[in-house]
C-alpha cells in the first residue's frame, strides 16, 4: 500500500509545486535511491522487470527510489523537472502475465518524456504496445494494475488504468490518491477505446451512466487496502496547513492517522506512515520521497523505513555518493536501509519511551539539512546528509532501549523477530 499526494502553485507557499510519496511494501523489502545518468543509448534492447522492449535513442537522467530486485521505481524524478510516482490499484482487467509493471511504466516515463503532460503520452503508448501486468511482490505473488500521481513545475495530473486503459485527470488544488480508483466521470483524457468497451462489457449504459472508478475497481481489494481512509487523512493534513510546504509534505507523510499516542503494534492499513504489526497489517513505508519542484528542483529522499523515525535528505539530479545505498535481500551492516532497520526494530519494542529519543535527534539533523539547502543543494550536502545520517542512526544503535512486556507485546515481538531472523538480523 502507498500514499501519493500533490499540491499544485497556488496551493503552495512559495508558488512551487509540491509532490511526496510514502512507499509501502513488505517490511523487509530494501529500497535503494540511484541516480543513473542519461544520454545517448548503447543498447537497441532494455530489459525491465520481466520483459524486454526495444529502447528508445536517449533518456533523460534519472534519480529513483526502488526496490532491489526490480527495475523499474517506486517515486522518482528527471532533469526535465517531472516527477512521478505510482499506487496499486486492482481492477476488474488486470491481468497476471509478464508485462511491464507499474514501477517499470513509471521509470521508462521519467526516462522518456520531457513534461508531465508527456509522460501520459508514454504510458498510453507503452500500455498499447506492451500492457500491464506480472508480478510485484518480492516475497508473494502480488499482481495489480497502477494509478499515478506526474507532475512538473507548471502541472500535475493522475492518471489511472485497468489493464490496457486509462484515463486522466488535470489536478486543480490538492490531490492524494492511495491504493484504490478516484477518477469517476470528470476527467481531461481517456483512452480511445474505454468508453466503447465500458458500454460492450455492459458495466455502463451509455457516456452519462459512466463511471470509471465504480465500473473499474476490485470491491473487495479497495476496502481492504482503506485507501480511502488513507486519502481522507493525507488530504486534510494538508488542507489544513493552509499553504503547504515541503514541511507540511513530510508531516504528511509521517501521519499515524490517530489522535493520541501512536502504539505500532496496533497500527492499521488506514495509516499513511504504515508499520506492519500482523497478518492483518503486512505491510511497511519502506522508503519516502518529498519533491518541491521549482526551476531547479530538489527531491527529499529517506532511503529508509518508516518515516517518523527517519530524515528527509536533499538530491539533485547529480551523481552522490552510493556506498551506504550498497544493499542485499539480507541484512548488510554498511547500508542504510537495513542499518535504520535495526533502529527501528529496537525502537517498535516500546516506541512511547524509544520513539522521542530517536525523533528529536532525527528532526534536529533534517531542519539542520533544511536550513543548509536554502542556501545550496550540492551533491557534496547529498553526501553530506547520508553519512550524518547513517552516523546517527549507529550512536542511536548504541544507546539502550525500553522493552515492554505483556502477552500481546509478546506476539508483536514474535512477528519481528521472525522477520529479523529470515534476513539475519539480529535484534
Amino acid at each position: 500500500m502507498c500514499d501519493t499526494f500533490v499540491a499544485v502553485n497556488e496551493y503552495t507557499e512559495d508558488n512551487s509545486v509540491i509532490f511526496g510519496k510514502n512507499s509501502d511494501r513488505h517490511p523487509n523489502e530494501p529500497q535503494i535511491i540511484e541516480f543513473h545518468e542519461g544520454g545517448v543509448s548503447c543498447n537497441e534492447e532494455l530489459r525491465c522487470t520481466h520483459i524486454t522492449i526495444p529502447q528508445v535513442d536517449r533518456v533523460n537522467s534519472v534519480l529513483i527510489s526502488r526496490p532491489i530486485w526490480i527495475w523499474g521505481a517506486e517515486m522518482g524524478a528527471n532533469d526535465k523537472g517531472v516527477v512521478i510516482g505510482n499506487e496499486a490499484v486492482w481492477t476488474s482487467e488486470q491481468e497476471n502475465s509478464d508485462k511491464l509493471i507499474g514501477m517499470d511504466l513509471l521509470r521508462l516515463a521519467l526516462e522518456r518524456a520531457d513534461t508531465a503532460r508527456g509522460a501520459i503520452d508514454v504510458i498510453a503508448d507503452l500500455l498499447k504496445e506492451f500492457g500491464q501486468g506480472g508480478n510485484c511482490g518480492m516475497y508473494h505473488k502480488d499482481f495489480y494494475d497502477n494509478s499515478f500521481i506526474i507532475a512538473d513545475k507548471g502541472e500535475a495530473w493522475v492518471l489511472e488504468t485497468a489493464g490496457k486503459y486509462w484515463i486522466a485527470e488535470k489536478v486543480r488544488g490538492i490531490r492524494t490518491i492511495s491504493n484504490i480508483l478516484t477518477i469517476e466521470n470528470q476527467y481531461d483524457l481517456i483512452h480511445p477505446e474505454l468508453l466503447e468497451h465500458t458500454i460492450e462489457t455492459g458495466r455502463c449504459r451509455d457516456e452519462d451512466d459512466f463511471n470509471f472508478r465504480e465500473q473499474y475497481k476490485s470491491r473487495f481489494m479497495s476496502f481492504a487496502a482503506m485507501g480511502d481512509k488513507r486519502r481522507q487523512c493525507t488530504l486534510k493534513v494538508l488542507n489544513d496547513a493552509g499553504k503547504v510546504s515541503i514541511e507540511t509534505a513530510m508531516a504528511t507523510l509521517r501521519s499515524h492517522n490517530i489522535e493520541g499516542s501512536f502504539n505500532p503494534r496496533k497500527s492499521s492499513m488506514a495509516q499513511p506512515c504504515l508499520h506492519a504489526s500482523s497478518l492483518l497489517t503486512p505491510t511497511q513505508s519502506t522508503a519516502s520521497m518529498v519533491s518541491h519542484i521549482t526551476d531547479h528542483p530538489t527531491h527529499w529522499m529517506t532511503g529508509t523505513s518508516t518515516p517518523c523515525l527517519s530524515v528527509f535528505k536533499p538530491f539533485r539530479m547529480e551523481a552522490f555518493d552510493t556506498s551506504s545505498m550498497k544493499t542485499s535481500r539480507t541484512y548488510d551492516q554498511d547500508s542504510l536501509w537495513w542499518e535504520h532497520e535495526i533502529l527501528q526494530r529496537r525502537v517498535i519494542r516500546d516506541y512511547k519511551s524509544n520513539a522521542p529519543l530517536v525523533k528529536a535527534e532525527m528532526e534536529k539533523l533534517e531542519l539542520e539539512l533544511v536550513k543548509k539547502a536554502q542556501e545550496n543543494v550540492s551533491a557534496d550536502l547529498t553526501n553530506e546528509a547520508l553519512k550524518s545520517h547513517l552516523a546517527e542512526i549507529r550512536r542511536l544503535n548504541s544507546v539502550p532501549m525500553a522493552k515492554t512486556g505483556g502477552i500481546r507485546q509478546l506476539r508483536y515481538s514474535a512477528y519481528w523477530n521472525s522477520l529479523s531472523k529470515k534476513v539475519g538480523m539480529k535484534i
